[in-house]
């Protein structure tokens, strides 16, 4: 029944903009009032949009409390879920997506989280998470914009924090389909990388960015130390190859300017301006060793509430396909936390994550199967690249470091204010005394 009642609402959404007549369900109205409260502001389309659209959501739950009974219930219902947020998502729906994100992050979010209810009722827990993880920027962005709207009322404020930190107990709870830790191996004899580039860029140019004016020897001396220790390459870059955006987006053609060149290196490994390596024992080869990634093009750390892009490796070579990822995220209009989301999505598209071809392997054959990022991504946990420090770790929820660990980033603490600077100078001059 669902599969007939999602086809309907595929091909009337389109259309539903340029029509706002029509009685509005009251719980539609409610959910208008709590979650997206300033679409009064911006013009009647998008009020209209989200009206269609979340009648649209409800009324595919209501198929689904119906056919609650059925064989085959939970896969068919997350199957028509994903096909529903799919069709959001590629802008199929009545607005492109940056648009209908922007007009009420909140709702987007809470679809994520209801797709993701489905995946675990029906025995999917990996993709449950990833779904999770791939609205939690978007849940941020809600959370961001309540905090900090001038003027926004006390009820609104108080309505986004509890359905923000919800949304962040039942990513928790989705922990255990994290990657694990290993303890790291040492690279076999001979598996020596014959090129390697590691990169950074410290844009202090850029008016009102979170490293404006600051001085960033401390982060040049590490990563050269570490890089000359391994006979690595490295440059740190003081401004962005896009000077129109903020420097954020900007790691991104670095890798892959270099790796597009004539003579690409092996790998190009990234290092956030925030990023300090503080066991230089550690090469990248032992990396590749310890998790076996020696076929992965794409090499990033995931934490509790997606990846984080402040670390990673990118396969070069003249196959260059680690390069033909980079350049497919680039044009990702996922662009709500700057390259990370970007990257999140492209990953989630080359792997399946809205089940396209498992959906279709289950009408067709019956058998169904959970997610798994596709092979040529290298998703490893935050101990083995990517480490917070402890007020950050703690107030996500995600792994802290501690001394013996490959790599710190101070994501959360800009460096331009003095306590998140001492701590970065402190644990750099530990480094230097203790190698």
């Amino acid at each position: 029944m669902a599969w007939g009642v999602l086809r309907l609402v595929l091909q009337l959404l389109p259309a539903a903009l340029g029509d706002a007549g029509g009685e509005v369900d009251e719980e539609v109205r409610g959910a208008m009032s709590t979650f997206c409260p300033h679409l009064d502001e911006i013009p009647d389309m998008f009020t209209t949009f989200w009206q269609r659209l979340h009648s649209a959501v409800l009324q595919l739950e209501r198929e689904f409390a119906l056919d609650a009974q059925a064989p085959g219930y939970e896969i068919r219902a997350l199957c028509v879920q994903l096909a529903f947020l799919r069709s959001i998502v590629k802008g199929q729906a009545g607005l492109p997506f940056p648009q209908a994100v922007n007009s009420c992050p909140t709702l987007m979010a809470i679809y994520f989280e209801w797709a993701s209810g489905l995946a675990e009722r029906a025995h999917q827990p990996r993709r449950a998470r990833a779904l999770m993880q791939l609205g939690a920027p978007l849940q941020l962005m809600a959370l961001s914009r309540a905090m900090m709207r001038p003027g926004e009322s006390k009820q609104v404020k108080d309505t986004q924090s509890t359905v923000s930190t919800q949304y962040a107990e039942k990513l928790q709870k989705l922990k255990g389909t994290a990657p694990p830790s290993v303890p790291w191996l040492r690279s076999k004899p001979g598996s020596r990388i014959s090129r390697v580039a590691v990169r950074s860029l410290c844009d202090a140019n850029y008016q009102g960015g979170n490293l404006e004016n600051g001085t960033f020897n401390v982060t040049e001396k590490n990563h050269r130390s570490y890089a000359e220790k391994w006979g690595y390459d490295y440059e740190m870059l003081f401004r962005s190859p896009l000077s129109d955006q903020e420097p954020q987006f900007g790691k991104l053609q670095v890798a892959i300017d270099l790796l597009g060149s004539d003579d690409p290196p092996d790998y190009f490994f990234w290092l956030d301006c925030d990023a300090l390596v503080t066991n230089r024992s550690i090469s990248l080869e032992d990396l590749l060793e310890t998790y076996q990634l020696h076929a992965a093009h794409f090499v990033v750390a995931e934490e509790v509430s997606g990846i984080n892009s402040g670390i990673f490796l990118v396969k070069g070579g003249a196959e260059r396909h680690g390069l033909r990822f980079l350049r497919a995220a680039m044009t990702s209009d996922w662009r709500f936390v700057w390259d990370q989301t970007m990257l999140l999505d492209q990953m989630a598209r080359d792997s399946d994550l809205y089940a396209d071809d498992m959906c279709y392997q289950w009408r067709t054959t019956g058998a169904s199967h959970d997610f798994d990022w596709a092979p040529h991504f290298g998703v490893v946990p935050q101990q083995a690249l990517n480490l917070y420090g402890q007020g950050s770790a703690l107030q996500w929820g995600a792994s802290a470091w501690q001394r013996g660990d490959f790599i710190l980033h101070l994501a959360g603490c800009p460096l331009v204010e003095l306590p998140c600077l001492q701590a970065f100078e402190e644990i750099a001059q530990w480094v230097e005394e203790s190698h």
